[in-house]
């Protein structure tokens, strides 16, 4: 049997990036139920901390200050290391161009705020998990 210390190692990890503390915050919390979860407060903090790291999961807001989400979306997929980790973009801003830019860089879900905690964290489940097809579903049934 395994102990606590060692289970903990295995649950996937996350990493949150998005200037605003309060988002980063709350999602920390909502993630922490299943992920283990860290923080990075711009792009080009979140550069850095994946030169060394590889998480599970990438969630990243499209507004911030040194690199936006979009396009650190877009180097991170023409990496090997990050070709298959699913990025999650996540945004206040819904119109067009910026779901157009997001299929671009290669992202795999879009995400609009303001979010729902309990769907938010099932939807990270399943790309972790690679359910493409619940994840169809979640997103129609679930205004993101």
């Amino acid at each position: 049997m395994l102990d606590r210390a060692s289970q903990k190692t295995l649950r996937p990890t996350a990493l949150v990036v998005d200037d605003e503390p309060s988002i980063r915050q709350f999602l920390e919390v909502i993630l922490s139920a299943d992920f283990d979860v860290t923080t990075q407060p711009d792009g080009k903090a979140a550069a850095e901390y994946l030169k060394v790291h590889t998480p599970d999961l990438i969630i990243l807001d499209v507004n911030m200050p040194f690199v936006n989400g979009l396009d650190l979306c877009g180097k991170l997929k023409r990496m090997l290391r990050f070709e298959h980790t699913p990025i999650m973009i996540l945004t206040a801003n819904q119109d067009d161009r910026t779901k157009d830019h997001a299929k671009i860089s290669k992202a795999d879900v879009f995400v609009g705020k303001p979010l729902n905690g309990k769907s938010f964290l099932e939807l990270a489940r399943r790309l972790v998990r690679g359910e493409q097809d619940k994840i169809e579903e979640l997103l129609k049934q679930t205004r993101f």
